[in-house]
Order: structure tokens, then sequence, then C-alpha cells
């Protein structure tokens, strides 16, 4: 039997994803706390892991002080989002995003579980579009179409699934302790 969100015997319970966006925003604020690890906290991410777009606009304007060689301090960062471009967030509302994102990042050191959560939410949307593509190839398309959407889906999923399961470059859990995580053994 295959089981099926929801309560009851042979389902699962649906996840509770309100965490996401303070997860998103945390991130982002580990990366504005500690300015001068910001470019390991954010290496791989790109515009498509974050599903807020005001969070997508902060990671724009990091990216863009990054790219200037500067450490993503919060007046360098408001500056590079009031030169870019217009995403329909105020000026003085974007300020206050970043005191939030900075506000939520309690340690550094959790960026890796910030991260981990951000790319579980990414690999579960990437999962919802796959299953309609490969539906609607299912009910549509030749045969030899239909594998090769089946294919390139699992391989789309594979990569987020591979992300999320190995650490990030910029992970300073191996030397910084957090309270209620384990602490990795130097090798």
């Amino acid at each position: 039997m295959t089981p099926t969100p929801g309560p009851g015997p042979g389902s699962w319970p649906l996840p509770d994803r309100s965490h996401v966006p303070d997860a998103e925003a945390a991130l982002l604020g580990c990366a504005l706390y500690c300015p001068r690890t910001a470019r390991e906290t954010l290496a791989d991410l790109g515009p498509e892991d974050f599903s807020d777009r005001r969070h997508r606009a902060v990671l724009a304007a990091v990216r863009t002080v990054l790219g200037h060689g500067q450490d993503p301090e919060m007046p360098l960062v408001l500056a590079a989002y009031a030169r870019g471009a217009e995403t329909g967030i105020p000026l003085a509302a974007f300020g206050v995003l970043l005191a939030e994102c900075a506000g939520r990042a309690t340690s550094p050191a959790l960026a890796p579980e910030y991260r981990r959560v951000l790319l579980e939410t990414r690999f579960r949307r990437d999962a919802v579009r796959a299953a309609g593509r490969i539906a609607h190839a299912a009910e549509h398309a030749p045969a030899a179409d239909l594998h090769h959407v089946l294919n390139e889906s699992l391989a789309d999923l594979a990569r987020t699934l591979t992300r999320m399961t190995e650490p990030a470059r910029g992970d300073t859990h191996d030397t910084v302790p957090v309270p209620g995580l384990p602490r990795k053994e130097a090798a």
C-alpha cells in the first residue's frame, strides 16, 4: 500500500513548512551577521533556492556586494539594493527586511541547518513540479519523450538532494560548538 498524505492508517503527516521563511531569513542573516563568512555561507545557493521573493532580493544585493570584493555589511547591501533593479520593495522596507534577517540569525554556526531546511523545501518544490511534468508527459507524450522527462526529472531531484546531504563549503559546524547539535570529531 502506498502511503498518502494526511491523518489515518497508512499515511504520513503533512509537513509543517511554516518555519521555511524563517530559515531563509536566518541563513541570509548569518551572512549579514558574520559578513566574513558570507561567501562560503551562500556559495552554492541561487535565487531559485529561495521561496520568498524578498529573500531573493536580499540574496541579489548581498551577491552584488560580494562581487565587488567587499563583505556584505548591512549599509553596503542596502546601497547595492538601492542601485539595483526595482523589485517592488520600497527602500525603507528593504532596510527593515535586512534588520529582520540579521535578527533571525541566532548563531552563524547554525547556517548549515538553515541551508538544509532551505534546500529540503527546494527539493519538495522541485518534486511537485517534476510530478506535474511526468503526469503531463504520461498522458500526452510518446513513450520516448516520457522516458526523457522521467530521466531529466530524476536527475534534477538528485542534484538538489546531493546539495541537501553534503555540507556547504562554509559549514562551521566542524569548529564551533552549538548547543543541541552533535560535535563532529576531527579526522
